[in-house]
Order: C-alpha cells, then sequence, then structure tokens
C-alpha cells in the first residue's frame, strides 16, 4: 500500500510538471511563463522563480494523486473520502493558482473554474465507480464459478 502511495504521489508530481509545461507553451504569448510578472517579482532571481512554480504545481498534482489512497485505504466512508479528495484537489488549485497568478480572483471567474473542475471531478469520480463496480461484479462472478466447482 505504501509503495502505491509513493508511485501515485511520484506520477502526479510529474504530471504536474508536464501539464505545467505544455499549457505554459501553448498559452504563452510572449514566450515561456509558468507564473505571473507579480510572482517572478517576489524572488530576485528568475529562474529561482520559475523553478519554484513549477514545483508548486508538482506538489499539487501529487497531492491529488496520492488523495486517491483515501479511497484504497478503505478506512472511510465514500462519501466521506471523496469530499475530502475534492477538497484537496479544488482548494489546491485555488492555492496555486492564486500563488502563481494564473487566473483573476472575481467571483464569476472563480464559479466558472469551479464548476469547471467540479465537473471534472464529478466525471472522473464517475468513471472509477462504473470501473470499480465492474471488477466487483467480475470477482463476484469468478466467486460464484469455484463455488460451483468446488460443490460438483
Amino acid at each position: 500500500m505504501k509503495n502505491k502511495i509513493l508511485i501515485l504521489f511520484a506520477v502526479g508530481f510529474a504530471l504536474g510538471i508536464v501539464i505545467t509545461l505544455v499549457v505554459s507553451a501553448l498559452l504563452g504569448s510572449d514566450g515561456f511563463n509558468t507564473a505571473s510578472e507579480r510572482f517572478y517579482g517576489l524572488f530576485g532571481n528568475r529562474s529561482v522563480a520559475v523553478l519554484v512554480s513549477l514545483l508548486l504545481p508538482g506538489v499539487y498534482a501529487a497531492l491529488c494523486m496520492g488523495g486517491a489512497a483515501l479511497y484504497a485505504a478503505e478506512r472511510l466512508p465514500s462519501a466521506l473520502a471523496t469530499a475530502i479528495h475534492y477538497v484537496i484537489v479544488s482548494g489546491g488549485f485555488v492555492l496555486v493558482a492564486w500563488a502563481l497568478g494564473w487566473s483573476c480572483f472575481k467571483l464569476p471567474t472563480m464559479l466558472i473554474i469551479e464548476g469547471f473542475m467540479a465537473a471534472g471531478f464529478i466525471l472522473i469520480w464517475l468513471i472509477m465507480y462504473f470501473h470499480s463496480k465492474a471488477m466487483v461484479k467480475k470477482i463476484n462472478e469468478q466467486i460464484e464459478k469455484n463455488k460451483d466447482k468446488s460443490d460438483e
């Protein structure tokens, strides 16, 4: 279990950095920017600022992926694990976006961002739910087959 969690954190960290780099390259109108000029101004060295602006999304994505361990642990009710994971995903994004100056923080913009976050989260949760349900059904069918064979 610990190895799986560590792998999830590592994959999340790497994905966070890669996604930030790709989005920066695609959206950067005046070159490669991973954060706002305000963020870069907080550091005396632009290279350090770029490094930090890559590490923040990496840590955020690691927490998001690692948060999936809430489900694997099976110690929490599914609804509570989902709610906690959503707070990690949504709250973490708001904090990183604010720190890096990715978006303005006016109510309409935040509601739109939160709407997309919620829709994406619900879609992923539904996919995982139906996948898990199909796996349980397959396992139960296998158990029934084995039970029938042992009764013979």
